[in-house]
């Protein structure tokens, strides 16, 4: 290989490296922008929804009126079928946390 195909292939794999670690930059800060929206939307979401979940548990035990049987057993539902929503938006907040690495992870060893 001549000196003028060396420097020809030293010059491109400058390039290609340069390209490479742009492409890179943007994809760490693709990254770090999704965190933040999960983030910010788990948050976003727990507020109404305990706002949920406590009116219906207010209306449940009929602290707004008389409850029929249909009322009690839809009231019910809602909390049920809310803090099953909440345990999701809070298993996604925890999930960025760990991928923003702000809160860490311990392995242990339990009885089951």
């Amino acid at each position: 290989m001549s000196p003028a195909e060396n420097a020809r292939l030293f010059e491109q794999v400058n390039q290609k490296t340069a390209e490479l670690g742009k492409i890179n930059q943007e994809l760490q800060e693709a990254n770090h922008a999704k965190s933040e929206f999960i983030a910010a939307m788990s948050h976003e979401l727990r507020t109404p929804l305990n706002v949920i979940m406590g009116n219906a548990e207010l209306m449940g035990e009929g602290f707004f009126g008389d409850v029929n049987p249909e009322q009690k057993k839809s009231t019910g539902q809602i909390r049920h079928h809310s803090q099953f929503l909440l345990k999701l938006v809070n298993d996604v907040l925890a999930l960025s946390r760990l991928d923003a690495k702000k809160m860490s992870m311990e392995l242990a060893t339990v009885d089951i």
